[in-house]
């Protein structure tokens, strides 16, 4: 088996015991009992997902203050009358 991730010094060395999961329907699906092999994957997409998430709530939120900044009277405008044919 040849793991996704590599490590200097390595993480295993031949021969050592390791306990692994397998998908009893393609038993060539195995991975590794290990934090980096199941979760550090998901770990750096989370890490990178925050701050994306961070400016969009920001950008949500703010909207509305700037709106109401820019445009006092925003709320007491009428949209202009649609023409009947």
């Amino acid at each position: 088996m040849t793991n996704s991730w590599s490590s200097d010094p390595p993480a295993y060395v031949v021969g050592q015991t390791v306990n692994v999961f397998y998908d009893p329907a393609n038993p060539n699906k195995v991975k590794i009992d290990g934090f980096v092999e199941l979760w550090l994957t998901a770990l750096i997409f989370t890490i990178l997902t925050i701050p994306a998430a961070v400016v969009a709530l920001l950008f949500l939120l703010l909207i509305p203050f700037t709106i109401r900044r820019v445009w006092p009277n925003s709320r007491t405008v009428q949209p202009p009358p649609i023409p009947h044919l």
